[in-house]
């Protein structure tokens, strides 16, 4: 699997980038070994991930820091179709947009030997969504007699790895602070907000009773302790309320989150900058017009004079 992900990388993205003008500087993925069942049940048959055999792509960056990412609509169709080309060609597993729910945001690939050579290539390669269409005259009428709106707030988000962190507001006031990724069918999604940290996990296949909690253990390390899930239809939120679990967040691999059920393990690559984000998001009292991971000038002087 390495060879192959290697030799792809180095003889077909690379060069198709180069041919556009383009140089490749790394690809950004969401995972790759991990010992697991598919879709990260338990008792599920063991994923190829777990032989070492598959890996999830989500972004390439290019040598500009430009990013492009696999399945975004809005990026170069022709590559996009060479890429999956290629792939396909190369991998006997394709998934990704098309394939099921779970891949519409990276492309998993894998070289699992099936009966007679057989292959799986599940990639749709999408259209750019077309432009808006506004009658002239109408949109005229809604200038003319729609008010002038207060501008939104900045809600720009920056990537640690596979977590996209941002800040959410209400009323132009920030409330809270998300580091997000997909690992699977499974959505996680740290918050912090005024009462702390918690943790919202979500699943399509998930059918829970709305408003009930139900127990949890949760093991980060060495450190455990038992909390409460209060669940949606297809979602639970844990409030992180033990701050030396909340502590080992940062250095250890995974979050293992047991329930009756199954156990859920969260990945947890790349957290410690991601968590550093995170709070920097939610420390960040600007204006709401400006961006919560920039520091103002001001504050660049203060922590100048403070560090002397």
């Amino acid at each position: 699997m390495a060879e192959s992900f290697a030799a792809w990388v180095r003889d077909e993205a690379s060069d198709r980038l180069a041919a556009l003008g383009d140089a490749l500087r790394s690809v950004e993925t969401f995972g790759s070994y991990e010992c697991r069942g598919r879709n990260s049940i338990a008792d599920a048959k063991l994923s190829e991930h777990g032989k070492g055999n598959a890996i999830d792509l989500r972004t390439l960056v290019l040598a500009n820091g430009r990013h492009i990412e696999f399945t975004d609509e809005t990026a170069s169709k022709p590559l996009r179709d060479g890429l999956r080309d290629s792939a396909c060609h190369r991998f006997t597993t394709v998934l990704g947009p098309g394939a099921d729910s779970h891949h519409n945001n990276h492309i998993h690939l894998d070289i699992l030997e099936r009966h007679r050579g057989a292959r799986i290539c599940q990639w749709d390669v999408r259209e750019p969504p077309p432009p808006p269409k506004v009658a002239r005259g109408r949109a005229r009428l809604a200038a003319r007699s729609t008010p002038a709106q207060p501008r939104p707030p900045e809600s720009r988000t920056v990537a640690a790895g596979p977590w996209t962190i941002g800040p959410i507001y209400k009323a132009n006031k920030l409330q809270s602070c998300t580091m997000a990724r997909s690992d699977d069918e499974l959505g996680i999604i740290f918050v912090r907000a005024q009462d702390g940290l918690s943790i919202s996990l979500e699943s399509p296949k998930w059918k829970l009773d709305r408003g009930k909690s139900y127990p949890v253990r949760l093991t980060a390390g060495s450190r455990s302790v038992d909390a409460k899930a209060v669940a949606e239809t297809k979602r639970v939120s844990i409030m992180l309320a033990d701050s030396r679990l909340n502590a080992r967040l940062r250095s250890v691999n995974r979050l293992q989150v047991e329930a009756e059920g199954a156990t859920l393990r969260v990945p947890l690559d790349s957290s410690s900058t991601a968590f550093e984000r995170l709070e920097e998001c939610f420390n960040s009292r600007e204006a709401p017009e400006t961006n919560p991971f920039v520091k103002s000038s001001s504050s660049e002087k203060n922590l100048r004079s403070r560090t002397r």
